[in-house]
């Protein structure tokens, strides 16, 4: 008998001590030295960071391109001369059907703690997809009431245009619908333009008068 209780307070001794699951950070200490719990308290909040998952909203049209374990090259601000690469490891099997995206995730080397969750990044994925695309620079597109516009420039005169927009690239963006390859389009004064507003050349760059 007298064994038996030794071995429950040791037990209950043991149970005092708490051991995190993975290797890792503790965000947030939900309690306090001496304070009384129980069962299913929560006492802290862990974060892993080592691999860092990174969420990504891609496209559906880039569905037939993307496939686990992929490279995924990541950029971030904190260190915006280093690329960060990793491997995709879930891709969701259901589209969102607001923004046309699906959810993939990659799990990227991060030994040195330098990622940090709740980061935003931008993300690359190397694909064999091969296609003409059409971009402008992001500052030719205005939006104005609901819409994107772009405003195409034909002699001295402004047509505004909507445009439905693709991926940005860099400091471009694609332009799926609404411009024509080869057309002129402002990229400064937008503000100011509009359906037969006149325009002139300055410098190489057309603006409005």
């Amino acid at each position: 008998r007298f064994r038996a209780i030794v071995e429950l307070q040791r037990k209950k001794l043991r149970d005092t001590s708490v051991r995190a699951p993975f290797a890792g950070y503790v965000k947030e200490r939900q309690v306090s030295l001496g304070q009384y719990v129980r069962v299913n308290t929560p006492l802290l909040s862990l974060v892993k960071t080592d691999p860092i998952r990174l969420r990504l909203e891609v496209p559906e049209r880039m569905a037939p391109w993307i496939k686990n374990g992929q490279t995924v090259e990541v950029s971030v601000e904190a260190f915006s001369d280093r690329k960060f690469t990793g491997k995709i490891w879930r891709i969701a099997p259901t589209v969102d059907q607001t923004k046309r995206t699906f959810v993939v995730e990659a799990l990227i080397a991060n030994p040195k703690a330098e990622l940090k969750p709740g980061s935003y990044a931008r993300a690359r994925v190397p694909t064999d997809k091969s296609e003409r695309i059409m971009v402008v620079p992001t500052r030719a597109v205005n939006y104005v009431l609901g819409s994107n516009k772009a405003y195409v420039v034909s002699g001295d005169t402004v047509e505004a245009r909507e445009v439905k927009l693709g991926d940005r690239i860099e400091q471009d963006v694609e332009v799926l619908e609404g411009l024509q390859e080869g057309e002129i389009v402002a990229t400064t004064g937008l503000a100011r333009l509009d359906t037969g507003a006149k325009v002139r050349v300055e410098r190489g760059e057309r603006k409005a008068e």
